[in-house]
């Protein structure tokens, strides 16, 4: 049970190091990613659509 318990802990202060160290800094630009790529999939995925209905 104790090395359940450290074990979580210690995953825990991993997802917190890098939090603060990797994810804290460049916020905006993994938003602005993300932002892109949810763009680019949704445009790709209404060309599909459109090819498919325009050739039958």
């Amino acid at each position: 049970m104790l090395s359940r318990i450290l074990t979580f802990g210690a995953a825990f202060m991993i997802l917190v190091v890098v939090n603060k160290y990797l994810i804290g800094p460049l916020w905006g630009e993994l938003v602005f990613t993300a932002v892109i790529a949810g763009g680019a999939t949704y445009l790709l995925g209404r060309l599909e659509r459109g090819a498919r209905t325009s050739h039958p």
